[in-house]
């Protein structure tokens, strides 16, 4: 797979949806939450630097996903279910083979 990312992109937003599937895709759009993760500080040739870009991606989807306080198990796990999609979904969007290897990698030892 090749970087299909600019070195000067600036941002990449983090989404997941949080309606319900009949809204229509215009409410939804505007209704999903997100979160900005920069990443043009970073040379994803480096493997540190992929490490730090996991880690704020990362941050962010517990950030998305999380609501503090006390829960039962089913929200932990829908939020952990949250987390994961969140995590997966910005990988892929991203296109780099150091980040999918490293996310793959994470994925199946939490597994």
């Amino acid at each position: 797979m090749r970087n299909l990312i600019s070195p000067v992109f600036v941002g990449f937003l983090l989404t997941v949806s949080l309606v319900s599937a009949t809204a229509n895709a215009a409410d939804r759009s505007a209704a999903e939450p997100h979160v900005l993760v920069q990443y043009a500080d970073l040379d994803l040739r480096n493997p540190n630097a992929v490490e730090v870009l996991y880690g704020r991606i990362e941050k962010a989807a517990q950030r998305l996903c999380s609501d503090s306080g006390f829960r039962r198990l089913d929200e932990r796990v829908r939020e952990q279910q949250c987390v994961s999609r969140t995590m997966s979904d910005t990988v892929i969007k991203i296109q780099n083979d150091r980040l999918a290897a490293l996310y793959k990698q994470r994925a199946s030892n939490a597994g």
